[in-house]
């Protein structure tokens, strides 16, 4: 896995060898308490191998107890998972782009308005003679123009692959950048939408483009799954010690039987409207940001999406 041939170049040499400068801070820091019973396991970090290369890698721990049930020694198990983050990365791309995608027909209905404004104002322009008037229109065209550039720019943003890292991020912030950005969407398919957004909600460690790529996939999948519009409720709160973020539609909701499947890859409810991969790139983000996924749904009712982040305390306690 290390591209060692030999087994006397690992032999009698410490973990920390093999190590990143962060990874070695992190694993130094867990030691102390994985003998004290902490167990590790499906942890993601990261080795060097033989050449420098670096590789992410799970590790497992199977502690090794006395007659006393002290642990005395810890064999560690380390699993090459850099393939596996390799295709969500990739995963998360094609979503990302497909996202993108489903967002065309609406953006090009927004920019459409502004146009046949700016046709109508230029042409009157043209015609007018008197200079105020002409000021006038002229200046309702540059509002129009404006108002496109701004249609493109939050389209190319949303295009770009931007990777800021994990920081300590308002919940509600990203929702509000994912709504202002979808609103066009939710207007033209008649959606309502109400939020319920706690102002006292904690920050969450997170990358911020990924998370609201997820508010993204559950959103267009709400206004998707109330084509005639409806009601979407956006909430936000604190339950025990976690971030808890529910999206509440009243579509036409899930069968109970394909309940089990919707996080499975190229599983669709949309026949050949969708990829399949919204909902399960949007679990493999939340999984790698340690929360959870849960959804509940009824026939005919509608269905609620509630997405769990751990507030940073747990997160250190944890980890």
């Amino acid at each position: 896995m290390l591209g060692y041939d030999h087994k006397e170049e690992l032999v009698g040499k410490p973990i920390s060898g093999f190590q990143p400068h962060g990874v070695r801070e992190t694993y130094a820091t867990l030691l102390p308490r994985r003998f004290s019973g902490l167990h590790i396991e499906g942890l993601e970090l990261q080795l060097l191998k033989k050449d420098g290369s670096v590789i992410d890698v799970g590790l497992n721990d199977n502690p090794i107890y006395d007659d006393k049930g002290n642990v005395v020694a810890i064999r560690c198990v380390f699993r090459d998972i850099t393939a596996k983050k390799r295709l969500e990365e990739q995963l998360i791309s094609m979503e990302k782009l497909a996202s993108t995608g489903r967002l065309v027909a609406s953006v090009a209905h927004e920019i459409n308005n502004p146009l046949a404004g700016i046709i109508n104002y230029l042409h009157l322009h043209a015609e007018e003679t008197k200079e105020e008037d002409k000021k006038k229109y002229l200046d309702l065209a540059i509002r129009g123009c404006n108002r496109i550039a701004g249609i493109v720019k939050r389209l190319l943003e949303s295009h770009q692959q931007v990777f800021e890292g994990k920081v300590c991020q308002d919940v509600n912030l990203s929702i509000r950048n994912v709504v202002n950005f979808l609103e066009s969407k939710l207007r033209l398919s008649n959606i309502n939408l109400l939020q319920e957004l706690d102002a006292h909600l904690p920050p969450v460690y997170c990358d911020p483009h990924q998370l609201e790529q997820v508010f993204t996939n559950i959103i267009i999948n709400a206004s998707d799954a109330m084509p005639e519009g409806g009601d979407l409720k956006i909430k936000t709160g604190v339950r025990g010690e976690w971030v808890q973020i529910d999206f509440s539609d009243t579509g036409y909701g899930i069968p109970e039987k394909d309940l089990g499947k919707i996080f499975e890859p190229f599983f669709s409810t949309k026949g050949g409207a969708g990829t399949g991969l919204g909902l399960f790139v949007s679990y493999n983000i939340v999984k790698a940001h340690k929360g959870t996924v849960e959804v509940k749904s009824k026939e005919g009712k509608g269905t609620t999406v509630s997405v769990q982040l751990p507030i940073p305390s747990l997160l250190a306690r944890d980890l």
